[in-house]
C-alpha cells in the first residue's frame, strides 16, 4: 500500500489520543500532550505505522482512501481497530465505524464510531468509554470531542473507578467542558452511590492546569477530647516557577487558633530548601495537679505562645562550595507530644527525613539539634566549617549543654606515598564550645595516619596501621579559671583478615546458585598516651578511649542468591548475615588483683543477624551479650511478614523489641488481619515496660472493595482518644475525620 495512505490513519490515532487526554481533565495531560506531539511531528526514523483490513482501495476520483473489515492500525505498543474507516483528502476528514477501539500501554478508548477533522486538528467519538489502566479509571459519554488545540468536551458523562455496568460510585455530568491550562465546567454533576445521587451542583468551575495553582485544599476535620472540635483548612500558594507555599488554618475550640506554613524553593542550580512551621497564642495552661498534663511529661510550662519550626536546605555557593542547613526548633517539652498526632502536624506534613535522606531528632528526644554545614571538596581534599546548636525543650536551670557553636574540619584523603604500599592520610579539626553553665572553650586536633596493607599468598591479608594525635585544649572554667595545654596520644592497630567461600548449586524457583562467604578478622588496638593528663574529652564523651589494649576477633557470614530471570537476567539477592565479634581486655588481665574484685576481660559479645530470604519476611537482630552477668545488655530485634493467602486475603505482622540494661524496655506490635469479603482487622501497640506504661496502642476494622474502601480507627496517646474514619475511593484519593 501507499506510504500516503497510511499517514490518513497516524492522523486518526492521533487525535483519538488526543480525546484521550481531554477526558481525564488535567490527570497526566502532560505526558500526554508529549505524546501526542511525537506523533504529530514524526521522526523520520520512526517505526512506520502497519495496516491490515479484509479490503484496502483508493478511490481517485472521490478522493477517497476506504479500508473495510476487521481493520487494525497498530505501531509498537499502540493498536486501533475498527470495522471501516474512510479518509477524505480533500476535505481532510477521517470517518470509523463499527467497534472502534484504541489501546496504548494498557489504556483502552472504545465507541460506535467517530469522526476527525484533521486539518483542524479536531474530532468526536460517539457512545465513547475510556479505561485508564494505572488507576483503573472509566469514563463514558454519549459524545466525546475535542473542540480545538486545548478544549474538549463531554456529554452525559461519567467517572469511576469501578468495574461493571452499575459501579458502587461514580460522578456524572451532563456536560463537560475544559480547557488546558484553563478552566472546565461541569453543567448538573452529582456524585452517586449506586444510581442514587447523594450529592449535587447545578454548575461549577474547576481548574484544569497542568502546572501549578492557588487555591484551597481538602480540608481536614475532627474531634479529640484534648482539642475539642478540630478544623484545618490548607491554602496553596504557587507563588513562582521556583517557589511556593501551603497555609494551613487551623482552629481547635479548646485551645485556639494555630496557623501552619510550609515554603519550598528550588532554584536553577539544583540548590533548594523546605521550612515548616506551626504556631498557637494556647488558651490552655499545664496544670502539674492534672494526671494527664503530668502524663505528658513532668515538667512545667508557662508560656503561651508554642510554636515549632523545622526544615532543611540545600544551597550551591560560587566556587563549588555547598552548603547544607538542618533546623529544628520547638517552644516547649510538651508540644510534640499535645499537637502532632493523629490527622495533624506531624503526620498531616512532608516527610523531611524521607525526601532530605536526613534524620530529624525522634518526635520525643530530649534533644533538638539544628546544624548547618559548609564545605567545598577536591579531589583529595576537603575542607569544612560548621555550627550545630542542641535545643533541650525542657529549658533547665542550670543549662550545661555543650554547643558546637563553630568548627573546621580539614582532611587529606587517603594517598600512596612513592612506590611503596604504604598510604597516608590526614584530618585537623578545630571546635569551639560554648555553654550556659561549666567548661567552655577551644580545641585543635591534629591526626595523620598511616597504612600498609599486604597480601600474604592466596587466603591472608595484613594491614598495619599507625595513627598519631595531637590535642591543644583552651578550657575556661566558672570560677575565671582556665586550664590550658597540648596533649600526645597515638593508635597502632594490626589486622589480620581471611575470606572464605563456597558455592552451591541449587534449583528452587529461579534460584541457581548460593554462595557462603565467611570473613573472619583478628585485630589488636594499641592507644596510648604520650605525655600525661587524663586523655579524657572535656566535650564529646564518645570521643573519650582512654587507655586501649584490646584484642578483637569478628566473624562475618554472608549467604547470597543469585537468581535468574526467564529472559535471562542475573539478580543476586543477600538472603542473611550473622557478624559475631568479640574483644579480649589485655589490660584488665594484667591488672592487680583486688579482694573481692575478680578480673573480666572479656567485651559484651556483639552479634548482628539479618534474614530476608523472601520479599515477605524481614528480620533484624542486633544484641550485646555480658558473659559475667549472663544477660543481654542491650537488644534490638524486629521482624516484618507479610502472608497472601486464598481469596486475595493479605495479612501483616510486624514486631519490634528493644532493651537496654537499666535505661529502656519498649516493646511495638502491629498486626492486620485479611477477613472475607474484603474485611481486615488490626491494632497497634507501643509499651515501655521499664516504665510499665503504655505509649500509644490503637485498633482499626477495614474494608476494601474493587474501587473504595472504609477504615475506622480508635487511638490512644497521651491519655487522649481519638477516633478517626478514613473513606477512600481509589484513583481519587482519601477522606479522613476524625
Amino acid at each position: 500500500m501507499p506510504h500516503n495512505r497510511s499517514k490518513i490513519f497516524i492522523m486518526a490515532v492521533i487525535l483519538v489520543i488526543s480525546l484521550v487526554a481531554g477526558q481525564i481533565m488535567g490527570r497526566n495531560q502532560t505526558e500526554c500532550s508529549d505524546l501526542l506531539r511525537d506523533l504529530a511531528q514524526p521522526k523520520a526514523k520512526e517505526t512506520p505505522w502497519q495496516i491490515q483490513a479484509s479490503r484496502l482501495e483508493y478511490k481517485e476520483k472521490q478522493g477517497l482512501y476506504v479500508a473495510e473489515g476487521d481493520v487494525v492500525i497498530k505501531k509498537g505498543g499502540q493498536v486501533l481497530k475498527a470495522q471501516r474507516a474512510v479518509y477524505d483528502r480533500r476535505s481532510g476528514i477521517a470517518k470509523v465505524w463499527g467497534n472502534v477501539r484504541f489501546e496504548s500501554q494498557g489504556d483502552v478508548l472504545s465507541g460506535e464510531r467517530g469522526v476527525f477533522y484533521l486539518k483542524e486538528q479536531t474530532g468526536r467519538i460517539e457512545k465513547g468509554h475510556i479505561f485508564l489502566r494505572e488507576n483503573n479509571l472509566h469514563v463514558t459519554g454519549r459524545s466525546m470531542e475535542r473542540l480545538s488545540e486545548n478544549t474538549y468536551r463531554v456529554k452525559d458523562c461519567r467517572i469511576t473507578t469501578c468495574d461493571g455496568p452499575r459501579p458502587a460510585w461514580s460522578i456524572t455530568a451532563s456536560e463537560v467542558k475544559v480547557t488546558v491550562e484553563g478552566y472546565g465546567t461541569a453543567k448538573h454533576a452529582a456524585f452517586r452511590v449506586k444510581d442514587f445521587p447523594v450529592f449535587y451542583l447545578p454548575y461549577f468551575i474547576f481548574p484544569a492546569k497542568t502546572k501549578r495553582q492557588t487555591g484551597l485544599l481538602p480540608p481536614r476535620f475532627g474531634y479529640s477530647g484534648r482539642n475539642g472540635a478540630d478544623l484545618e483548612i490548607p491554602f496553596f500558594w504557587a507563588i513562582s516557577d521556583q517557589t511556593d507555599a501551603t497555609f494551613y488554618q487551623r482552629y481547635m475550640s479548646k485551645r485556639g487558633y494555630m496557623q501552619g506554613l510550609e515554603f519550598r524553593y528550588v532554584m536553577e542550580d539544583r540548590s533548594r530548601g523546605t521550612v515548616l512551621l506551626d504556631g498557637i497564642r494556647d488558651r490552655k495552661d499545664k496544670d502539674l495537679n492534672d494526671p494527664d498534663d503530668v502524663e505528658l511529661s513532668p515538667f512545667d510550662r508557662t508560656n503561651t505562645g508554642r510554636y515549632w519550626v523545622r526544615g532543611r536546605a540545600d544551597q550551591n555557593l560560587p566556587w563549588g562550595i555547598q552548603a547544607r542547613a538542618d533546623l529544628d526548633y520547638v517552644s516547649d517539652q510538651d508540644y510534640l507530644r499535645e499537637f502532632t498526632g493523629g490527622l495533624f502536624g506531624y503526620e498531616a506534613r512532608p516527610d523531611l527525613e524521607e525526601k532530605w535522606g536526613r534524620p530529624l531528632e525522634e518526635r520525643l528526644s530530649p534533644l533538638r539539634t539544628s546544624t548547618l554545614l559548609v564545605g567545598r571538596l577536591w579531589e583529595d581534599t576537603s575542607l569544612q566549617a560548621s555550627s550545630s546548636y542542641h535545643e533541650r525543650p525542657e529549658d533547665p536551670s542550670p543549662d550545661d549543654t555543650p554547643q558546637p557553636l563553630f568548627g573546621l574540619h580539614f582532611a587529606k584523603l587517603t594517598e600512596g606515598l612513592g612506590r611503596f604500599p604504604l598510604y597516608m592520610s590526614m584530618e585537623t579539626d578545630y571546635e569551639h564550645v560554648w555553654r550556659d553553665y561549666g567548661e567552655k572553650g577551644h580545641e585543635v586536633r591534629i591526626t595523620p595516619e598511616f597504612r600498609l596493607p599486604l597480601r600474604l599468598g592466596h587466603y591472608l591479608e595484613m594491614e598495619p596501621s599507625l595513627c598519631f594525635r595531637y590535642d591543644g585544649r583552651w578550657v575556661e572554667e566558672d570560677r575565671d579559671k582556665t586550664d590550658d595545654g597540648w596533649q600526645r596520644d597515638y593508635q597502632a592497630d594490626m589486622r589480620l583478615s581471611s575470606r572464605l567461600e563456597r558455592v552451591f548449586d541449587v534449583s528452587t524457583g529461579h534460584i541457581t546458585k548460593l554462595r557462603h562467604t565467611i570473613w573472619p578478622t583478628l585485630t589488636y588496638t594499641f592507644h596510648a598516651l604520650q605525655e600525661g593528663g587524663k586523655g579524657e574529652a572535656w566535650f564529646d564523651p564518645a570521643a573519650d578511649k582512654g587507655k586501649v589494649n584490646r584484642l578483637t576477633l569478628s566473624v562475618e557470614n554472608h549467604l547470597d542468591a543469585r537468581r535468574e530471570t526467564k529472559q535471562g537476567g542475573v539478580t543476586y539477592q543477600r538472603w542473611a548475615s550473622l557478624t559475631l565479634s568479640q574483644s579480649y581486655n589485655i589490660d584488665e588481665v594484667r591488672r592487680a588483683s583486688e579482694p573481692g574484685v575478680k578480673r573480666r576481660p572479656f567485651d559484651p559479645l556483639s552479634i548482628s543477624f539479618t534474614l530476608k530470604p523472601l520479599k515477605p519476611l524481614d528480620i533484624y537482630w542486633t544484641a550485646q551479650w555480658d558473659h559475667y552477668a549472663h544477660d543481654f545488655t542491650s537488644n534490638d530485634l524486629s521482624a516484618e511478614l507479610w502472608m497472601e493467602r486464598g481469596g486475595g486475603r493479605r495479612d501483616h505482622y510486624k514486631m519490634e523489641y528493644q532493651t537496654a540494661k537499666g535505661q529502656y524496655r519498649n516493646l511495638n506490635l502491629s498486626v492486620d488481619v485479611g477477613l472475607v469479603y474484603g474485611f481486615s482487622v488490626g491494632g497497634s501497640l507501643q509499651k515501655d515496660f521499664y516504665a510499665d506504661q503504655d505509649i500509644s496502642t490503637s485498633g482499626w476494622v477495614n474494608y476494601q472493595s474493587q474501587c473504595w474502601g472504609v477504615k475506622l480507627v480508635a487511638e490512644r496517646e497521651n491519655d487522649d482518644t481519638r477516633f478517626m474514619v478514613f473513606f477512600e475511593l481509589k484513583g481519587l484519593g482519601e477522606i479522613r475525620t476524625w
